[in-house]
């Protein structure tokens, strides 16, 4: 995954065929644009290496510098990106409080004055309040 997101954008990694036996044999030099470091080329052939003892382990992954320092910047991007999304969400849920205020503001007018100028509108005819 790496040497994919490391390579040209127009570079796929082989699924099958010749290049794919090349890239499993080891004999496979890694096809990254020249503004990649030299770290990452050698992280990327050290990974892809055939025999999966001289790859290196996870946690020694976690030790190359370069990679210390991605991950660094990764969270520190991270952190800020929630800390910007929970401000969002905050300021959106306190507008939305604030229009349902206004809007409950808006129409909490006494029920009688919903009926303040209204005629009767029963005639004779649809009237059967006398019926009892």
């Amino acid at each position: 995954m790496i040497y994919e997101l490391a390579a040209n954008p127009l570079w796929n990694l082989p699924k099958e065929g010749d290049r794919w036996h090349q890239l499993r044999s080891g004999s496979h030099k890694p096809e990254l644009p020249e503004t990649r470091s030299p770290g990452l080329v050698e992280l990327i052939r050290s990974m892809i290496r055939p025999d999966a003892n001289e790859r290196p382990s996870a946690e020694k992954l976690t030790e190359i510098e370069e990679v210390k320092r991605a991950s660094a910047t990764v969270n520190s991007f991270l952190s800020r990106y929630i800390a910007d999304v929970e401000q969002f969400d905050s300021r959106r849920e306190q507008e939305m409080e604030s229009a349902e205020e206004e809007a409950r503001k808006r129409s909490s007018t006494p029920v009688a004055s919903m009926f303040l100028n209204v005629r009767d509108t029963r005639t004779p005819t649809n009237d059967t309040s006398f019926l009892g």
